[in-house]
């Protein structure tokens, strides 16, 4: 009897262990930037098209800046909600800067944002104020491999990009051939100017793997604005 339990036993925890799984889901909190900032993407998004590259935005991708991105459980999401809105009405609308194309050792394509006090501060703030929400043992993304540096950092705080190692960006494509994306940057790789454009607010979305999402959950605009 106790032979044809085992295997029962064994199933039933198998099942336990994916419930539990299916209950965590990837939160980006990020930036929302104002509708200027499509004109560049659309126009990056073209000359992608001429190396046979389709841009996540030409995917139906939402761009974004993310401010904090890792995983929660799905039952943290209302407090995760009524946190960020309470940081939202605290500020105001500011100015960021867009600065260059930016193809990192993994080929991945950016749109790099110049390093900025407030917004800094913003995402501290919101590290600060919601990682306790978070789930304790996330997954570790496979980029991070190719950045032994942010390891650290991930440990502490279920992100590799927050304080210290904030780097803030609008991801443009994720891990891309290295010869056609090599081709591209030789041919517009300096076309992109600093560009200014407008910090409007916060918003929730759920990402994919790669950080990236089509599913937004909650947009909070700054001060009394929602």
């Amino acid at each position: 009897m106790l032979k044809c339990l085992l295997p029962i036993l064994c199933f039933a925890g198998l099942g336990v262990h994916s419930l539990a799984a299916a209950d965590i889901k990837n939160y980006d909190v990020f930036l929302i930037p104002s509708t200027d900032l499509d004109k560049t993407i659309d126009d990056v998004s073209g000359k992608l098209k001429e190396f046979g590259i389709e841009s996540l935005a030409a995917q139906g991708f939402k761009p974004h800046i993310t401010l904090y991105l890792t995983e929660y459980p799905q039952s943290a999401l209302d407090e995760l909600k009524s946190a960020v809105e309470a940081i939202a009405t605290g500020w105001q609308p500011f100015s960021v800067e867009i600065t260059e194309l930016s193809q990192t050792r993994d080929d991945w394509l950016m749109l790099t944002v110049a390093p900025d006090d407030e917004l800094q501060k913003l995402s501290n703030d919101i590290v600060n104020t919601v990682s306790n929400f978070r789930n304790p043992t996330p997954a570790l993304p496979s980029w991070v491999n190719s950045y032994p540096e942010k390891l650290a950092t991930f440990e502490k705080y279920g992100s590799p990009n927050v304080f210290d190692n904030f780097t803030p960006h609008v991801t443009l494509l994720p891990k891309t051939d290295h010869a056609k994306l090599g081709l591209f940057m030789e041919k517009y790789g300096e076309t992109i100017s600093n560009k200014e454009i407008k910090a409007l607010g916060i918003g929730i979305a759920e990402a994919d793997s790669n950080g990236q999402t089509k599913n937004i959950l909650a947009t909070y605009h700054f001060g009394s604005q929602n």
